[in-house]
């Protein structure tokens, strides 16, 4: 048998993975769990941490009217302009613990507001990336870039955790988060260098073709496209609050520190930036339905252990937290991947950058309103303590209902991955 090599990478392609890495960086201390626990720190209850989570995914609803511009400018110049601009919020936030003179409710309401104009202008950006890199790169490589892609950006994820967990303490001070976010800001400057190397398209006529107006009716019904949605409708609203409460539940009801829980969630982005070679290579052999199923299975474990710590049947100690944490890496990495791929081969060429937008946007929203309206569920069951079983081992409480739910809705998902079309659609096939 033959041996035939992997196909090449194109030219200057690496700059998009250096671009992830440092993009992370910034936006996993921006937008991840050390904003979340400032503020916390502030007193946000866990409603306005929903709010505060929802900002990133709601207002990708911005991708739509930005798809009809995308190819007036080009696919490099429109993500540059927006992610340039959005960095200055960054370095206004650094300002916020400093502000001594200000109460936690005026620090609360800036945090929200600059929050707010960054993510609009990274919804605006961002709906240029996925058409961009599926313009240039062949879809015999996709699964392998996706892979080394996810590996540089969850190792970005991990260092901005773990500067952060040596910055920030058991009881923080505001200074001390005022040089997490100065780290963040400068990670996002330095992702525009390489953002800036990224090769942009050449053959404008794509350009202009994946701009042009597509029924958007063609789009809601295409067969392959529709399934998709649903499965990534329902998965986003099982998974979209995850992130924001359980840091909650650590700081709050297992009481640990920040720095503590920045390297749990580190451990997450080390088991799954370990596992990505080995993944990306089971991708390319099973392909993406069967990664699905075997990676949300292993995301169900993860949420059992979940329900396990908030009923109080497991103890929230070193080992299990760690167990809980590794799984959850792995299994995201595997999720994120196959799903990636699987979205790259659905979208058809014509009318891309709407299909695109489409896909993001109505995704992106149930993941807004999952953390708000988790949250206004956690803050109406506060107090809820119902213990059951021999000597009353289990106690139902606001976290274990909420991660039970989680997990039921997960399974569910579970079975929605089996109507998934893996095979690339042609252009022809949308009318």
């Amino acid at each position: 048998m033959k041996f035939t090599p992997p196909a090449a990478f194109p030219d200057g392609v690496t700059n998009a993975n250096w671009f992830s890495f440092y993009n992370a960086v910034s936006f996993q201390i921006f937008l991840g769990p050390p904003v979340i626990l400032y503020a916390k720190s502030l007193g946000a209850s866990a409603t306005l941490l929903g709010i505060l989570a929802s900002l990133t995914p709601l207002l990708t609803i911005f991708q739509i009217p930005a798809a009809h511009y995308i190819h007036r400018f080009g696919y490099r110049r429109f993500v540059l302009a927006g992610w340039s601009t959005r960095n200055l919020c960054v370095f206004a936030v650094v300002a916020i613990p400093l502000l001594s003179f200000l109460g936690n409710g005026w620090k609360l309401a800036l945090l929200l507001a600059l929050q707010f104009i960054f993510n609009l202008l990274r919804g605006i950006a961002s709906g240029a990336w996925l058409p961009w890199l599926t313009e240039i790169l062949p879809e015999e490589i996709r699964a392998r870039f996706l892979s080394r892609d996810q590996r540089f950006l969850q190792t970005g994820s991990l260092v901005a955790l773990l500067f952060c967990g040596l910055v920030l303490q058991k009881d923080s001070q505001p200074w001390e988060f005022s040089l997490a976010f100065l780290i963040s800001a400068f990670g996002g400057a330095a992702s525009l260098f390489y953002l800036n190397r990224v090769p942009d398209v050449e053959a404008q006529e794509s350009l202009r073709q994946s701009g042009m107006k597509v029924p958007w009716h063609a789009i809601v019904t295409f067969p392959p496209f529709a399934r998709l949605v649903g499965f990534n409708l329902l998965f986003a609203f099982a998974i979209g609050s995850v992130a924001v409460f359980t840091v909650s539940f650590l700081k709050g009801r297992a009481g640990l520190g920040e720095n503590s829980i920045l390297y749990l969630m580190a451990v997450s982005f080390i088991a799954g930036a370990g596992s990505l070679g080995v993944l990306g290579r089971v991708l390319d052999a099973v392909g993406s339905k069967r990664m699905l199923r075997w990676a949300l299975a292993l995301y169900m474990v993860h949420l059992a252990g979940w329900v396990g710590f908030a009923s109080g049947l497991i103890a929230t100690t070193t080992l299990p937290l760690l167990l809980i944490f590794v799984l959850a890496g792995v299994a995201g990495s595997a999720i994120n991947l196959a799903n990636l791929r699987l979205i790259m081969n659905v979208m058809p060429e014509m009318g891309r950058s709407h299909f695109f937008a489409f896909y993001t946007v109505i995704t992106s929203v149930c993941l807004g309103f999952s953390p708000v309206l988790w949250g206004i569920c956690l803050d109406a069951m506060n107090g809820l303590q119902v213990a059951v079983g021999p000597h009353g081992a289990f106690e139902w409480n606001r976290y274990s209902v909420y991660f039970m739910a989680l997990l039921v809705l997960t399974l569910a998902t579970f079975f929605t991955a089996t109507v998934l079309v893996e095979k690339p659609p042609r252009a022809s096939e949308v009318k």
